[in-house]
């Protein structure tokens, strides 16, 4: 549980119940947390939020060895395929049990170095894979999307469970 009184306006909160992550945007009239994910403002009890503090560095902080995302972020010569899949299961299997805030670090960390990467390789058009489910992956990409200034547009496929990217360069 959170006390609403010792937050601040921006504190990055963690609803328990879905694992969405937002931020603190005060107290509402009937005592509730408003909480803000992507465009959305959220009306949550306070017994149902946690402070959210995202890993410095989700590979190592999760004990990944296996997963070199270091030598894919720098290999520029690397092959950029058209697609990414950010479900669990496709990035790391073993991490399908995990806490949702360590799952979607991984997620995010993959996703930027997977943009990085296409947008090196001068990839026309993308598709990032995210599935359905709660939307704050979802939320979180085409957040990202909108701040990337080599991204021409975006647009939702498969009824929201991917979105696909145009670049220009």
């Amino acid at each position: 549980m959170v006390d609403p009184k010792n937050l601040w306006v921006g504190d990055e909160l963690r609803v328990k119940s879905s694992g969405r992550i937002g931020t603190f945007e005060g107290v509402a009239g009937n005592g509730k947390v408003r909480v803000k994910s992507g465009p959305k403002i959220y009306l949550v009890a306070s017994t149902n939020l946690e402070l959210y503090t995202p890993l410095e560095d989700p590979v190592t902080d999760l004990g990944i060895e296996d997963i070199d995302l270091e030598h894919k972020k720098n290999n520029s010569t690397e092959k950029v395929g058209d697609a990414i899949d950010l479900h669990t299961e496709k990035l790391s299997p073993e991490l399908s049990n995990a806490l949702p805030e360590r799952i979607i670090d991984l997620q995010i960390s993959s996703f930027d170095i997977y943009i990085e990467a296409a947008i090196k390789a001068k990839k026309h058009i993308v598709t990032i894979i995210h599935g359905k489910g709660t939307g704050v992956l979802k939320s979180i990409v085409h957040q990202r999307l909108k701040t990337e200034e080599k991204v021409f547009s975006f647009r939702e496929l498969n009824d929201g469970g991917a979105t696909e990217v145009v670049f220009y360069f």
